[in-house]
């Protein structure tokens, strides 16, 4: 199981974000409110650095649950070469 840390420490303007948390468990069948919550609770920073860190088969389910505001800012949040 791969566990993964995001921006730790946490975002300044999102305290609420887990310093370790298991990503893969949000992927699996039936953890689709739990990865949806979870979204709800990042900053767009952070929402890149998610991107970043998983793996791109798993991207379409977290773009599948946001605004396109949201996936907008998490966008603007990411390098170039991440964009791709």
């Amino acid at each position: 199981m791969r566990t993964i840390a995001l921006l730790s420490p946490p975002c300044a303007k999102h305290p609420v974000m887990a310093s370790d948390l298991e990503i893969s468990r949000l992927f699996e069948p039936g953890a689709e409110a739990a990865l949806e919550a979870y979204l709800r609770l990042l900053h767009p920073a952070d929402l890149a650095e998610l991107f970043r860190l998983t793996d791109k088969s798993e991207w379409p389910q977290i773009a599948a649950r946001l605004s396109s505001e949201e996936l907008a800012d998490a966008l603007a949040e990411m390098d170039e070469a991440q964009q791709s």
